[in-house]
């Protein structure tokens, strides 16, 4: 019984489910129908218009305007693209246009009326829809006394109906609401191609290719692209500032200074430039349009330096990290960098005797000489076909310096010649293309042919098991003993330092530092001197020398010793102090920080300043002092 009771009523809730669905379709039908019934013109007709003119006495401007494409173009009273927002928004209204109160012709001429009494006998606007293959044609008459609202004439000549204001509003819209105030409607992303002629007879193109933009005329060379991507938007955005009367003559368009054609896969654009009016506006017009309109200069005139303007400046470009081998050369010295599987660099070094020595090399330095190659930028660019004469007067017979820079692509050679002083740059090109470029003259401190430029500037770094058990600062001239510490028993370094007054333990630090993992600010010769030359045939002598006592730990089990040491030259100038090591052959400048250390402990120890000559000894009689010619 139960099974038939649910049986029954899942029958009667589908027979329920069936009848509310086909009432609800039936309504949607019927709604449907009566939208559609109140349209003043047929469903789909806007969608497939072709045209649209407006003509009248109210009309400020009767205009006709066609459909190309997905497009709509203005006619009349001039050729040129329109607002799609105005149009998009009378198409709209067009489209939605309904026909509120109506009444037939039948019943206006019952009760002894006339369409001129609703100003339709010469209507104030007359719109045509022309869609090919049916025209339509609105005719509004006068407002409502109420409401502000239109007299509308059916398209069948039959009706008369009252409508809003909003289609009017939309038809009535000023030239240059209608009008679209951008030059260009190509999207900027879809051009592929840019070309500019000018009058004087250069033609320059350029093309998009998957690398980015490159000059294919007059010369084929790299684009910079984000140059041209952002010309490409600033074409995009140039708008209209006027139009003027059509003088092609006067306004130096029928031999015109300057042709700008963009084109896109499916589309090309072209604007012919002409002369300057009076405010300093540049004339133009569009191939496809005899419409005359002022355009601003400023945009104008670069595109005539486009060959330099869109030009990449970059002209050194190369993986910094494929990079293997940098060579620097200037007439008969030159400097070798090789990186090793290791990723770090080392320092070749000829030697007196025809080999090769390796120096570990400072990779900040070598880091910094790759970056600013591969940045190399063109200042100017000086020439693109240099006659021999030219090459010889910018200084390329004979290169004040010349990189050589090898990487998983090849190999690339930069030579650098004379300086110009204009721009403080230097004239620079790559060997093997005929560009001759002008870059800063700043890359030339960096390209130093000295092997020793370039090497790390770690002096020596004691292992970490190193001992350090007695350290003494000595004034070499006099040989004697600035300080002398070593660790007592059950003492370490720490300790000793921190046992130190005021700041002489801070100082010690530092000396402690140097001894360990000690740099020098920069390199003066790989060669040791028992003076250091200063030219000019001075030199000075070493002031202090820094030893250091070192345990070693040894793989025989028995710990070494050996000692280190450092000479040190007074501070010159006081900005300046020179160190050397003689096991190391190296000469070269203290850090400030090691300058100030020495300077501290140094002037902690002066030497007792020795008793004056009167008060050692009894003075003499004025008479023996006159006779032995003393000045008084």
């Amino acid at each position: 019984m139960r099974f038939k009771l649910t049986l029954l009523l899942l029958v009667l809730n589908a027979a329920l489910f069936s009848t509310l669905f086909y009432m609800d379709k039936h309504a949607d039908s019927e709604r449907e129908f009566q939208k559609q019934s109140s349209l003043v013109l047929p469903s789909g007709s806007i969608e497939q218009a072709r045209s649209l003119k407006l003509e009248g006495p109210g009309a400020a401007v009767a205009w006709e305007l066609r459909r190309t494409g997905r497009s709509w173009r203005m006619e009349k009273p001039q050729q040129w693209p329109l607002n799609s927002f105005a149009v998009e928004n009378m198409l709209d209204q067009l489209r939605f246009l309904r026909k509120g109160t109506a009444f037939s012709i039948d019943e206006i001429e019952r009760y002894g009326a006339t369409l001129e009494d609703y100003g339709l006998d010469k209507p104030s606007l007359v719109l045509t829809v022309d869609s090919g293959s049916q025209t339509s044609v609105l005719r509004i008459g006068a407002s409502t006394k109420v409401g502000g609202r239109f007299y509308l004439l059916s398209p069948e000549g039959d009706q008369v109906y009252v409508i809003g204001s909003e289609l009017v509003q939309a038809l009535m819209l000023d030239m240059d609401k209608l009008r679209n105030t951008h030059v260009f409607n190509l999207p900027p992303y879809t051009i592929s191609s840019i070309s500019v002629q000018r009058s004087d007879g250069v033609r320059v193109r350029l093309g998009k290719r998957a690398g980015g933009w490159e000059f294919e005329s007059p010369i084929r060379v790299g684009a910079d692209s984000a140059a041209v991507d952002s010309l490409l938007a600033e074409l995009a955005d140039l708008k209209v500032l006027s139009f003027a009367p059509q003088d092609p003559a006067e306004q130096g368009l029928l031999t015109p200074r300057m042709r700008l054609g963009l084109e896109a896969a499916d589309q090309r654009q072209g604007l012919l430039i002409g002369s300057a009016d009076s405010e300093g506006r540049v004339f133009a017009k569009l191939e496809d349009s005899p419409e005359v309109f002022r355009i601003d200069a400023a945009l104008i005139d670069r595109l005539g330096q486009v060959q330099e303007v869109l030009r990449e400046r970059r002209f050194n470009r190369f993986d910094s990290a494929s990079v293997s081998e940098l060579r620097v050369d200037m007439g008969n010295q030159s400097a070798t960098l090789q990186k090793l599987e290791t990723g770090e660099w080392q320092v070749l070094r000829p030697t007196d005797e025809g080999g090769v020595r390796t120096w570990k090399a400072d990779g900040r330095i070598v880091g910094s000489l790759i970056s600013a190659l591969s940045a190399q930028r063109a200042l100017r660019f000086v020439s693109d076909a240099p006659s021999e004469a030219d090459l010889r007067d910018w200084g390329f017979a004979d290169p004040q310096r010349k990189a050589t820079i090898r990487s998983a692509a090849g190999t690339r050679t930069l030579l650098f010649g004379d300086l110009e002083p204009k721009l403080r740059g230097v004239y620079v090109m790559v060997q093997g293309e005929p560009f001759v470029y002008e870059s800063s003259a700043a890359i030339i401190d960096q390209l130093r042919p000295v092997p020793l430029h370039y090497r790390s500037r770690l002096l020596e770094s004691l292992p970490p098991a190193a001992r350090l058990l007695r350290m003494r600062l000595v004034r070499v001239a006099e040989g004697e003993t600035v300080l002398d510490l070593a660790p007592a028993a059950g003492q370490d370094w720490a300790g000793l330092l921190d046992s130190r007054p005021g700041d002489e333990g801070a100082a010690l630090g530092v000396l402690l530092n140097f001894i360990r993992a000690g740099e020098a600010k920069n390199f003066v010769s790989d060669r040791f001197s028992p003076d250091l030359p200063l030219g000019d045939g001075k030199a000075e002598t070493w002031a202090l020398r820094l030893e250091t006592d070192l345990e070693l730990p040894s793989g025989t089990g028995q710990a070494q010793t050996r000692r280190m040491e450092y000479l040190f030259t007074k501070a010159i100038g006081g900005t300046t102090q020179f160190g050397a090591s003689e096991s190391l052959e190296l000469v070269f400048t203290l850090p400030d920080e090691l300058m100030l250390a020495l300077h501290r402990l140094e002037s902690r120890h002066v030497p007792p300043a020795l008793p004056d000559e009167d008060e050692a000894e009894p003075s003499p009689a004025p008479q023996a002092e006159e006779a032995a010619g003393k000045a008084p």
